[in-house]
């Protein structure tokens, strides 16, 4: 609704992790709306469905919105930030905000997510868009949110 809203179309998918949270839909979107799903290269181990890979760094080759793909292990082995840089905007997934309400996620990978909160936070976002929660608005509030989810893990 919200790409027909602008004048768009959704072209592709792109997950932050194979959390069932996250890819348990996407087979019914690549398979009815015929979308690429692109993810990191470990996610594809996980789900029932042909993923693209990306590296880090790499740009997500479908779309109108330049995403890179930031690798950010932690929550996963497999996770991803996507960085729109036009917008300083981050989508963070399971990185920052609240935990999934009905998945029981694995052990996390406390050094890698420590690691991963300062790489967004060199990126300097103005927004942040959890997987989880409202949208985090503003450099001050983004600030509060990495301190935040890094006190999560002490």
């Amino acid at each position: 609704a919200a790409a027909a809203a602008a004048d768009g179309a959704v072209g592709a998918v792109a997950l932050t992790s194979a959390d069932p949270a996250h890819g348990g839909g996407c087979e019914h979107l690549r398979e009815g709306l015929e979308l690429l799903v692109h993810a990191a290269a470990a996610a594809a181990a996980w789900l029932p469905y042909p993923v693209e890979a990306l590296d880090d760094g790499a740009a997500v080759p479908s779309g109108d919105v330049r995403l890179i793909a930031v690798a950010a292990p932690g929550p996963r082995a497999d996770h991803l930030v996507f960085w729109v840089p036009a917008s300083r905007t981050a989508i963070v997934g399971d990185l920052v905000g609240p935990p999934p309400a009905r998945s029981i996620p694995g052990p996390p990978d406390v050094p890698g997510w420590r690691r991963s909160l300062a790489r967004v936070q060199a990126l300097a976002p103005e927004r942040l868009l959890p997987a989880h929660g409202d949208p985090i608005l503003g450099a001050e509030a983004v600030g509060r949110a990495l301190d935040a989810a890094r006190a999560r893990l002490d």
